[in-house]
């Protein structure tokens, strides 16, 4: 083949097959697409009514997420009290504790100098007789 005449083949093949494929549509294919409408239509209306279904459930769902957001602040805020309370009633348990401890070291320390004190006393009454 000639390299002049290649082009020439080339657009007559495209027009030819165009021209083939362009028929017009008979009444059969006009129907044929209605009717594929019509379901495509029912299939997209079938879908709309879920979506809306769908739409109406994530709305309850989100009042029922606020007010749980509302419950959940409400016993943050009563756990916040209550830990708070718990704090200060171990420190106050540490510091009767820690009272107590020093109390008793400081009458260990009392009873002890006073031992001491009577001990010094009978000494010095045996040095004196």
């Amino acid at each position: 083949m000639n390299l002049k005449r290649m082009p020439f083949w080339f657009i007559l093949f495209f027009s030819l097959s165009i021209t083939a494929s362009a028929q017009q549509a008979t009444k059969a294919d006009i129907e044929a697409l209605a009717t594929k409408v019509s379901s495509i239509e029912k299939t997209v209306n079938k879908i709309d009514q879920r979506l809306i279904t769908v739409e109406k459930t994530v709305n309850d769902m989100d009042k029922r997420l606020i007010s749980l957001e509302i419950i959940v602040k409400e016993m943050d805020k009563r756990i916040t009290v209550r830990i708070n309370v718990l704090f200060w009633a171990m420190g106050t348990l540490i510091g009767v504790v820690l009272a107590t401890i020093t109390l008793q070291v400081l009458g260990f320390l009392q009873s002890k100098r006073e031992r001491a004190e009577i001990q010094q006393q009978i000494r010095d009454q045996r040095a004196e007789t």
